[in-house]
């Protein structure tokens, strides 16, 4: 494991955060801390953008991943994180808070599906691979993050917005971050596409294209759900889903924004009320935008990579359709780009399905294990938009929907993907337990 100066940075975020958690365990600091955990443990890549051979640095920072500092940082706020959940656990279960019985069931079937996960990998174990046991640990890090939320967050938490302003200066940070990345050509994840233009895709502070347009997804059903149930707030939330907009479309995630676009979808139809067709509207409108005030300086080669995102955008529909006229009609043309995009996800060693790659490494045994603890929340998620329609029911449901329908198109194992997706879990549970506060939207 490599020794990297500039983690240094991780060094100092993980110190903040422990600084909080000292001072502030309560479940939303919890949440948020994961969160931001997630969020930044790539960061130091970003000072690489500022080194004159940024592109040599990029490239082998990629090729070796965080190192011993950022790893290790990142490391202790999981554990203290953890720590504090546990013993909140214990607490809550040895006092009998909330349903007793409930809770023990609910921790031995996730420690059941857990052993399930154990025993698919040692029956589908392969020497030397050392992703496999990772990919398995990971599973097995948010099934525990799981269980430990859904026996201690069981107090009630209200819902503040003391930090909404620092928080849309970091994502603005972050945006323009990630418009830096296009605009100098100094993206990590870039290649030429059947027309013979470059096409540059931006990580920002997530390292990875798909993984940005994965987490700016996540800010944004969060903006979408914040504007609705707190209108007061709606200017600063609208800016929180137009830049979130803004990065899905620099990070040229076509997956990403397609999924995101098929939960608001849903969530607009579960809402009611004349907002509720706002947040469908923000994210194409913005990514409308943005693309049309790139091409107007088109001429200008730095504008001209921010618009063939656009374009790649725009083309995604027909390249899919294409693809699948493709087994009925061997004429139809499609470029090897898409090809490679599409089946590249599915097939190979290097395939990005996570459900898929739970499969190769835990078999039918640990998949299935794990697809029913999917289902199950699935099925209680749905259940809570008849029960209690409202925003908060419907968002819960796009949230988790769309983070395991990710898992279609990504690994779901890697980190902080299978942190962000234990944190989706989480605050389905918070919700469904009816231990947080969340304002209902008036219809106005």
């Amino acid at each position: 494991m490599n020794l990297n100066p500039f983690e240094l940075v991780n060094v100092f975020i993980s110190i903040g955060l422990l600084s909080i958690l000292r001072h502030r365990r309560d479940s939303l600091s919890l949440m948020m801390a994961l969160f931001v955990c997630g969020t930044f443990h790539y960061s130091f890549a970003v000072f690489a953008l500022l080194s004159s051979d940024s592109s040599r640095l990029l490239t082998t920072m990629h090729n070796e991943g965080s190192g011993l500092l950022a790893s290790f940082s990142t490391l202790a706020v999981l554990i203290v994180a953890f720590g504090i959940l546990g013993q909140r656990a214990y607490e809550a279960y040895s006092m009998g808070i909330g349903d007793k019985g409930k809770s023990r069931r609910v921790a031995l079937f996730i420690i059941f599906v857990m052993v399930a996960l154990l025993v698919g990998y040692l029956l589908n174990y392969r020497a030397g691979d050392r992703s496999q046991l990772i990919n398995v640990m990971s599973v097995m890090a948010m099934l525990l993050l799981v269980m430990l939320a859904y026996l201690s967050l069981s107090g009630n938490l209200t819902l503040n917005f003391s930090w909404l302003g620092i928080s849309l200066f970091v994502l603005g940070v972050i945006v323009a971050i990630a418009a830096y990345e296009v605009w100098s050509y100094q993206s990590w994840s870039w290649f030429q596409n059947s027309s013979g233009e470059v096409v540059y895709r931006a990580s920002s502070v997530l390292f990875n294209p798909n993984l940005f347009g994965f987490w700016a997804s996540f800010v944004y059903i969060a903006s979408a759900y914040g504007m609705h149930a707190h209108w007061d707030r709606r200017r600063s939330l609208l800016l929180g889903m137009m830049l979130a907009s803004c990065a899905v479309y620099l990070s040229g995630s076509r997956s990403s924004a397609a999924l995101l676009l098929g939960v608001l979808v849903l969530s607009a139809a579960l809402t009611r009320g004349r907002r509720q067709w706002a947040p469908l509207v923000v994210l194409p409108a913005t990514i409308l935008i943005v693309y049309t005030v790139s091409a107007l300086f088109d001429s200008n080669p730095h504008w001209r990579a921010i618009t063939v995102l656009g374009e790649r955008f725009a083309e995604a529909p027909l390249h899919l359709a294409n693809y699948v006229l493709r087994f009925f009609d061997q004429g139809v043309d499609v470029p090897p780009e898409v090809e490679i995009s599409i089946e590249g996800r599915f097939i190979g060693e290097g395939m990005d399905a996570g459900w898929l790659v739970l499969y190769q490494d835990t078999g039918w045994v640990g998949q299935m294990a794990v697809f029913l603890v999917a289902a199950l929340i699935l099925a209680r998620a749905m259940y809570l938009c008849w029960a209690r329609p409202g925003p908060a029911s419907a968002y819960s449901l796009g949230l988790l929907l769309y983070c395991l329908l990710t898992g279609l198109v990504m690994r779901f194992q890697v980190f902080p993907v299978w942190l962000f997706t234990g944190l989706a879990f989480v605050i389905f549970l918070v919700r469904s337990r009816l231990a947080i506060r969340l304002p209902k939207a008036t219809g106005g």
